[in-house]
């Protein structure tokens, strides 16, 4: 592995953070990670020495830390904090205060608007963000973003880090990617409902949604990759916003974080993890107690996602085609929301959602207007030709 000469500062730790510190390592960057707590400091610290296995000693090339001070050599800092306005601002407003004036400020956030992060950090021509579904590995979709304020040598330096670190570019619209990411989350917590509504076991869970819907991972296993605080923090702000029951939190979502199992960055989450964060087994919210039944956890999970998917149509400039491509690059799942109505069959979906919504007035699976009248019109997606995509 060639080592760079460029040192990168990755401050904050979490999943994203420290999958980016692992990327950074791994592509030969000099790399300074600072976080707060000592504790998340030393996990990282585990994880990164048994990752990196029976590598020379001489080949560490990071620093792990809590002092922001020690960036003041950095050529590019990467902001990976808690996704919170203040605390973005803060830590932004510090980086500003010990780098050096050439040195560039990305931000991951990804749902806060960019240009008032920039403007804020007193450098906003040198001020970049990253937008990322979930935490990155090589290959996964990010999504480059400036403003108009963004210098071309700003530009240019994060495409090469993009490059570099092997991820792939996903053009996808700001307002997509976020309705995609509350839609997913939405989904995911409906998972953890269903563990602890005894519905069936995490096991079955995730076997059912890989089976049934071709995931690549399941969506406990997704939920510990993300961070269940993650997760929960942007649920609870959709739920104090808009008092929709879909966004409110599930109690054993919520008792996991009070608990401190994050997922894979704490080492337990649905799942158990060893100091490489490889999956051990069934974590904090175990239960086996439960029957096999698959089919039921995809059509409890599967068509109030579906549902939920239609309803983002009414949002003013939410397109299809969009929702699916963020969901499909930023998340990987194989097929976006729209895309798979259109293989099952709107009139399939109708009939199973309205079924549903008899057996579970409450479950969000009440049909969507639009789905209704496109059936009554004939349009039934790849039967018929026209769905909510053209064939």
């Amino acid at each position: 592995m060639a080592r760079r000469h460029g040192v990168i500062g990755v401050v904050g730790l979490g999943s994203v953070g420290e999958a980016l510190l692992w990327l950074l390592h791994d592509a030969g960057y000099p790399t300074v990670g600072v976080d707060r707590e000592p504790d998340v400091l030393a996990r990282v610290e585990q994880r990164m020495t048994a990752r990196a296995g029976r590598r020379p000693s001489g080949v560490r090339g990071y620093t792990l830390t809590n002092d922001t001070a020690l960036l003041a050599r950095s050529d590019l800092v990467i902001e990976a904090v808690d996704e919170d306005l203040v605390t973005k601002l803060d830590v932004l407003r510090r980086l500003h205060s010990v780098c050096p004036n050439e040195t560039v400020l990305v931000t991951t956030t990804a749902s806060m608007a960019l240009p008032r992060l920039a403007i804020a950090s007193g450098r906003p021509d040198r001020t970049g963000g990253l937008r990322l579904f979930r935490p990155p590995a090589v290959g996964s979709g990010v999504v480059p973003v400036f403003t108009s304020m963004s210098r071309d040598d700003t530009r240019e330096a994060v495409a090469r880090l993009v490059a570099e670190l092997g991820l792939a570019v996903a053009p996808v619209a700001f307002h997509a990617g976020l309705s995609a990411t509350d839609l997913v989350y939405t989904s995911l917590n409906r998972a953890a409902a269903a563990v602890e509504e005894g519905v069936a076991s995490t096991d079955v869970v995730e076997a059912a949604m890989r089976r049934g819907c071709g995931l690549p991972v399941g969506p406990l296993r997704l939920l510990d990759e993300l961070g269940l605080d993650t997760v929960h923090t942007r649920l609870s702000e959709l739920w104090t916003r808009s008092r929709g029951c879909v966004f409110r939190p599930a109690r054993l979502l919520s008792s996991m974080v009070l608990g401190g199992a994050l997922g894979r960055k704490s080492g337990e989450g649905f799942y158990r993890y060893d100091d490489a964060g490889r999956a051990l087994g069934c974590g904090a919210a175990a239960r086996t107690d439960c029957p096999d039944l698959s089919e039921a956890v995809v059509n409890r999970l599967l068509y109030p996602y579906l549902a939920d998917a239609v309803r983002l149509l009414d949002r003013p400039g939410t397109d299809a085609a969009e929702i699916d491509a963020a969901v499909e690059r930023g998340f990987g799942w194989p097929t976006g929301p729209f895309e798979l109505l259109d293989r099952i069959g709107l009139d399939v979906a109708l009939a199973r959602l309205r079924r549903l919504h008899a057996e579970f007035p409450e479950s969000a699976c009440e049909p969507p207007a639009a789905i209704q009248q496109l059936v009554a019109g004939g349009f039934l997606g790849r039967r018929s030709g026209q769905g909510f995509r053209r064939v």
